[in-house]
């Protein structure tokens, strides 16, 4: 939010809304953290009921993804698990 408030500052007619600017940067937190893309996309736009924000969303959030998948081995679903020692899969295959 304060992104969005500096934004408007700096240029007052982009038009930008921090609210929206906020709910972005959550999602790509959720999206990095998790490792899971399409989950933080569908939870910010359900929670936000603005589907006009779908182009940045989508393209923050994979910015965000692909940043966490090169720097993190596992995600916060796996880490705990990781941290005991237990060999974690990166993909899991159907038996």
């Amino acid at each position: 939010m304060i992104l969005g408030s500096c934004l408007n500052a700096w240029i007052p007619n982009s038009g930008i809304d921090s609210h929206v600017l906020a709910l972005i940067g959550m999602a790509c937190v959720f999206a990095g953290a998790s490792h899971s893309l399409l989950a933080s996309v569908l939870f910010a736009l359900e929670a936000s009921r603005q589907p006009l924000g779908l182009v940045p969303l989508l393209g923050a959030c994979s910015i965000a993804y692909l940043i966490s998948h090169r720097l993190m081995k596992t995600s916060i679903m796996t880490e705990k698990i990781a941290r005991r020692g237990i060999q974690v899969p990166y993909e899991y295959y159907p038996r």
